[in-house]
């Protein structure tokens, strides 16, 4: 459903887009039809089918088999509103729409770059022992 566009050290950044036609395919291919009078899945003006997490959510109680799918757009959509760089590193998801993932990892003390980051990561870290942390006993 997701392919990565973009380039690293070009103007746009890798990211994913979600391809509709891919998806269109995918309920065409479950007998899902989009729209029109015998259609099961509401269109848009455009013809395309309905993508709101309400209605694709109450979509997902009749297919269950989609509800995968729509938490791992929700969660890519929430990822972006971060910046988070996604690229073509790591596969996830199901062979019926692969995604590619690209993170990269900061490892302690190196987390926060701020003061208060760092002294939430020092509680956090204290309270599970992590990090070269002593692991501290009761409430941080």
């Amino acid at each position: 459903m997701y392919v990565v566009e973009g380039a690293e050290g070009k103007k746009e950044k890798p990211h994913p887009v979600f391809k509709m036609e891919k998806f269109h395919g995918l309920l065409s291919s479950k007998g899902i039809l989009v729209g029109g009078r015998r259609g099961t899945w509401k269109a848009t003006p455009t013809g395309s089918p309905v993508l709101e997490d309400d209605y694709f959510g109450d979509m997902c109680k009749v297919h269950s088999d989609l509800e995968a799918l729509r938490q791992c757009r929700k969660s890519i959509n929430n990822l972006s509103r971060f910046g988070t760089v996604l690229g073509q590193d790591v596969v996830m998801g199901l062979p019926e729409f692969p995604l590619r993932v690209h993170a990269d990892i900061t490892y302690y003390p190196n987390h926060y770059a701020n003061d208060d980051g760092k002294e939430i990561w020092d509680i956090v870290g204290g309270y599970f022992g992590w990090d070269g942390h002593p692991k501290r006993q009761g409430n941080p």
